[in-house]
C-alpha cells in the first residue's frame, strides 16, 4: 500500500498530480483482475443469446470459473473489486480538481460544511485558513467515504454524468450488502448498456486520463502499462 506525504499532497502541485496518476494506476490494477470486465463482450453476447439484457450475469460465466464452488465469493469479489477501484478513482479526481480528500477534525471550522453539508473544501481555501505549522494537525487520517464522493456537490465538481453516477450507485448499494448478508448472495444486476457505459468510462476517464495527466506533467508514462478493456 502506498503512503502519501500529506504536506506534499496538498502543497506541491507536481506531487499531487503524480499522486493522481498512482491512484488511478491502483484502480486499474484492481479492475484488471475483474472477471466481468475482462469478459464483458462474451457476457453481453451470452445475454443476447438468452434474450435478456437486464438479468444477473449468466451462470455459465459466474460459476464456470476457478472458484465455481464458491458462489458467494464470485459475486462478492466482483462487487468489491469494481466498487473499490471506482472509489479510488473518484478520490484521485477530487485531488486533481484541487479539493481535500481527507476529512477535517471535528473541532475544525470546516467540519460542519464538509461532514454534514457534504461540501467539497478546496485546498487553497483550507491552506489560507491556517498558519503553515498548523495546517495538517487539523486533518484526520480518514479519507472521504464512497457515499460522500457521489453526493450532489461532489458530483457537480467532478462533472460525473448521470449515467455513470447511476452505475456507481449500483456498486455502492451492492457492496454494502455483502458484509453480513441476511439474504442470498448479492447479485451483479447491471444491464448490458450500463456494462458498456462502465467499460467506456474506465477506458476514457481512468486510462486515457491517467496517460494525459502523466504526459502533461512530464512523468514517464511508458511504464504505466494500462491496457484498455
Amino acid at each position: 500500500m502506498l503512503v502519501y506525504n500529506i504536506n506534499e499532497l496538498y502543497c506541491d502541485n507536481i506531487y499531487r498530480k503524480f499522486s493522481v496518476v498512482t491512484l488511478n494506476c491502483q484502480a486499474h490494477r484492481i479492475l484488471s483482475d475483474s472477471f466481468i470486465l475482462n469478459n464483458y463482450r462474451e457476457i453481453i453476447e451470452e445475454r443476447n443469446i438468452v434474450g435478456n439484457a437486464q438479468t444477473d450475469i449468466h451462470e455459465r460465466f459466474m460459476y464456470d470459473t476457478p472458484y465455481s464452488n464458491m458462489i458467494f465469493k464470485s459475486y462478492a469479489l466482483e462487487n468489491v473489486k469494481i466498487a473499490l477501484a471506482l472509489e479510488i478513482h473518484l478520490k484521485s479526481l477530487v485531488l486533481y480538481k484541487g479539493y481535500l480528500v481527507h476529512y477535517v477534525k471535528q473541532n475544525n471550522r470546516f467540519y460542519k460544511e464538509q461532514k454534514k453539508l457534504k461540501r467539497p473544501i478546496s485546498i487553497i481555501e483550507y491552506l489560507e485558513e491556517y498558519q503553515e505549522e498548523d495546517r495538517f494537525t487539523e486533518l484526520s487520517d480518514q479519507s472521504l467515504i464512497f457515499s460522500d464522493l457521489v453526493s450532489d456537490k461532489f458530483v457537480n465538481i467532478l462533472c460525473l454524468k448521470p449515467g455513470i453516477k447511476e452505475i456507481i450507485d449500483i456498486f455502492i448499494k451492492q457492496r454494502n450488502t455483502i458484509h453480513l448478508p441476511i439474504n442470498p448472495p448479492p447479485k451483479l444486476l447491471i444491464s448490458n448498456d450500463n456494462l458498456c457505459e462502465l467499460v467506456k468510462y474506465i477506458n476514457e476517464n481512468i486510462i486515457d486520463f491517467t496517460y494525459e495527466v502523466s504526459n502533461l506533467n512530464g512523468f514517464n508514462s511508458r511504464n504505466l502499462n494500462l491496457n484498455k478493456f
